[in-house]
Parts: C-alpha cells; structure tokens; sequence
C-alpha cells in the first residue's frame, strides 16, 4: 500500500510520494483532478490500474531520474497485445526531459518501462468524470 501526503486547493488535489498509477484518494467535488508521478526504473514494468474509477489519466512529463550513467534511457508504453511504442529517450546532460501529451481510459491496459541504465520520472494527472469518486486506501 502507497503513503501519500495529500494537499488540497478547490477541486486540485496535490498528491505527493504516491503510487501514480493505483493509489486512489477522496475526491472533494464531483469532478476532481488528482495530480501525481512515479518513478519507472529499469526492468519493472509499471502498470496503469484506474481502481475502476471513470475518468482519464494524462501522462505530461517524462524526466531522467538521477544517476551516473551517461547513456540514454529510453520510455515505452505497452497497451494490450500490441507491440511496445517508444515514447521518448532521454539523455543525460543533454535531453533530460520530455513533454508529453498522453491520455489513458479506465479500460486501457497499459504498462510503461525504461530500456536503460537510469530510471524515468513520469509526472501528471487523473481527472475522474462526474459522480465518481475515489476511494481513500486507508478507509
């Protein structure tokens, strides 16, 4: 189970060292925007799981994670039983990170991973549509 530091602004919700891709909070309205990121390391494959709640996840920032390696890293998605898609690579001390413009629904079954030496930060956010809400791990 993933800790989360959870801050509030209106309808934002700030989460921090959270669980990007399957942690789920309370919502505070209707339609709340959950704003988060995880670190893809090399050889773990991450999972998007929605916690069946409706709305999308837009993925918009890819960094390199820190380290001495001087080789790129590179950011694939997997969705279903298609062939992996390079999304971007990254280069230490000159391409160090990368906009993004991704979208995802609740039924999409997707997985990101890094080929390389160094892990990629993926940073963004989960819009849940009207009437559904999250639910707070620890409840």
């Amino acid at each position: 189970m993933a800790s989360a530091a959870i801050s509030s602004v209106g309808k934002l919700v700030i989460v921090k060292n959270s669980a990007f891709f399957g942690t789920a909070m309370s919502l505070l309205s209707p339609y709340t925007i959950v704003v988060s990121g995880i670190e893809v390391k090399p050889g773990k494959p991450c999972p998007y799981h929605s916690d069946n709640v409706r709305g999308k996840l837009h993925v918009t920032q890819a960094t390199l994670g820190i380290g001495s390696s001087t080789e790129k890293s590179i950011l694939r998605c997997s969705s279903g039983h298609k062939s992996p898609v390079f999304l971007c690579s990254l280069l230490p001390d000159k391409i160090e990170s990368c906009p993004l413009n991704l979208e995802f629904d609740i039924d999409d079954l997707v997985a990101f991973s890094v080929i390389g030496s160094r892990s990629i930060h993926l940073s963004g956010f989960f819009a849940a549509d009207d009437g559904d809400e999250l639910k707070d791990d620890y409840e």
